[in-house]
């Protein structure tokens, strides 16, 4: 998996967006300290989540379709 540091996410975060929907590969983001992120794209998401309903919990956020 890739890693990239906050700043760069931060700086090119279109961007960033972009390769992940678009590769399909999910990649690290390091932040400062120890803060460590995963960002992949909502359709593999809903995949993981549908593979590990335990996971699915009240507390995360619902989304909404863009029309």
């Amino acid at each position: 998996m890739e890693r990239i540091d906050y700043l760069t996410a931060q700086t090119s975060l279109a961007k960033t967006m972009r390769r992940v929907c678009e590769t399909e590969q999910a990649i690290a983001i390091d932040g400062a300290g120890k803060d460590q992120v995963v960002m992949l794209s909502l359709e593999q998401y809903q995949a993981l989540a549908t593979q590990c309903p335990a996971s699915e919990t009240k507390k995360q956020p619902k989304y909404r379709e863009q029309p």
